[in-house]
């Protein structure tokens, strides 16, 4: 995670930390929800050094709690932050679970092309995917992003989602590659909807079973968001 002092600024709301932790969280309960065995590590890459704040763990209240926990400083340093991600992944205790890292990127890289294309090589020599979320400075950090993603990108199975300023990264989150296969309309959600709906009676307009006012019914990946919302505004 980029908890560089880039992330303070407030040009994502409310702050570019505090939409990149809101999605990191939904990435994790996603990512646990899906399969019980899935492990899940944090590291931050900004601060005196690169911490591994919690290693691989399906506990997500530890999940949670790291996120929360991490402090904002200094810049990222992001050659050390995915090699010890590496180390991190290397310790799993499933061999057998493909490995991936999702590195969020909301500040300035400092580094070389090359340096980034030679890291990216690297990791798609330990077979690790990887999906990265740019943010707060698309443009600027498109060329060394592009050439980290083209050295792993193997057979397709690592991906970059861009989000431009002003842009919601849950928004955009939730239809990208990142989360499609997350995406599926579980049995529990229908006690989720129903609980929504007991707040917010037919008669208001608001619940999310009722028709539209073009007379379409909402989408699953809207009720999925809307869902994710609530929880969040309700922490």
């Amino acid at each position: 995670m980029d908890n560089s002092d880039w992330t303070r600024n407030g040009d994502y709301h409310p702050s570019r930390w505090d939409s990149q932790a809101d999605a990191a969280n939904l990435i994790a309960e996603n990512k646990c929800e899906k399969n019980p065995e899935n492990s899940i590590g944090i590291v931050s890459m900004a601060g005196k050094r690169v911490e591994v704040h919690v290693t691989l763990t399906n506990d997500l209240a530890r999940i949670l709690n790291a996120v929360k926990d991490i402090k904002l400083s200094q810049e990222c340093d992001f050659l050390t932050a995915l090699n010890i991600s590496v180390l991190t992944l290397r310790h799993r205790q499933n061999k057998n679970q493909k490995q991936r890292i999702i590195l969020f990127v909301g500040s300035p890289i400092r580094h070389k092309v090359e340096e980034m294309v030679q890291i990216g090589k690297k990791l798609k020599k330990y077979n690790i995917a990887t999906d990265i979320i740019s943010f707060g400075h698309v443009e600027e950090n498109r060329p060394y992003l592009e050439g980290f993603l083209n050295a792993i990108n193997n057979a397709n199975n690592s991906s970059m989602l861009e989000v431009p300023t002003g842009y919601y990264i849950l928004d955009s989150l939730f239809t990208s590659p990142i989360m499609n296969d997350n995406m599926g309309y579980d049995n529990n959600m229908d006690n989720e909807i129903n609980a929504i709906n007991n707040q917010y009676p037919q008669n208001t307009g608001n619940n999310i079973n009722s028709q539209s006012s073009t007379g379409q019914q909402p989408s699953k990946l809207n009720i999925k968001k809307l869902i994710y919302k609530i929880k969040i505004k309700n922490k």
